[in-house]
């Protein structure tokens, strides 16, 4: 059996020396990466279209069209849009529109 080999004093210390560099070398190496994902990250969020403002003006448009709707039903039940009552409500004849409108009406 072969005895296990002298390790120097000089061996000990440039292994401590080249230490340090390697972990610098490996941290540089994971800094570059990290700086590429971040690249990748911010073209792809600059390349996408924005969702919460389409959500956001989505719901807007669908909360002023069913204001609008009510509105519309308002006039017809209030009488102030007699040209329009025969078709108003999804197509009811005029006698239709106004049972609907003396029933929703408050007595």
């Amino acid at each position: 059996m072969a005895a296990p080999r002298k390790i120097f004093r000089i061996e000990e210390t440039a292994g401590t020396r080249h230490a340090p560099q390697i972990a610098e070398t490996q941290a540089a190496l994971r800094h570059a990466e990290i700086m590429r994902e971040l690249g990748a990250l911010r073209t792809t969020l600059v390349a996408a279209p924005p969702r919460r403002a389409a959500a956001v003006l989505s719901k807007h448009s669908a909360i002023e069209r069913l204001a609008s709707e009510l509105h519309f039903v308002q006039s017809i039940i209030s009488g102030t849009q007699p040209e329009q009552c025969g078709q108003a409500i999804s197509g009811a004849p005029a006698a239709e529109t106004i049972r609907i409108a003396h029933e929703l009406t408050p007595s």
